[in-house]
C-alpha cells in the first residue's frame, strides 16, 4: 500500500446534503479534513444537489464561497455577474 503525502494549495469545497442517503455527514467531515478543505451542509437539498428544488440556494453558496476565498492574484477563481 503505497501512501502519497500531498497538500492542496487551493481553496477546496466540500459541499454536501443533510438528506444525502448516499454520503453521510461523518463522511463529508472525513473528506474536508483529509484535503483541508471548507465544508458547507445544505439542510434542505439531497444528494442531487443540482437539480434539487432548492439548486438556487446550492449555487448561490458556492458562489458565496468562491467570492469569499478568491483573490486579485488568482482570478480564476473570481466570478463575473451574468
Amino acid at each position: 500500500n503505497i501512501r502519497i503525502k500531498h497538500h492542496l494549495e487551493i481553496p477546496t469545497l466540500v459541499i454536501g446534503a443533510r438528506k444525502d442517503n448516499l454520503f453521510s455527514i461523518k463522511d463529508l467531515k472525513k473528506t474536508a479534513i483529509r484535503y483541508h478543505a471548507d465544508m458547507i451542509i445544505m439542510d434542505d437539498a439531497a444528494h442531487d444537489m443540482m437539480l434539487d428544488n432548492q439548486y438556487e440556494k446550492v449555487a448561490d453558496q458556492i458562489i458565496n464561497w468562491i467570492e469569499t476565498n478568491s483573490t486579485t492574484n488568482n482570478s480564476s477563481l473570481a466570478l463575473s455577474p451574468h
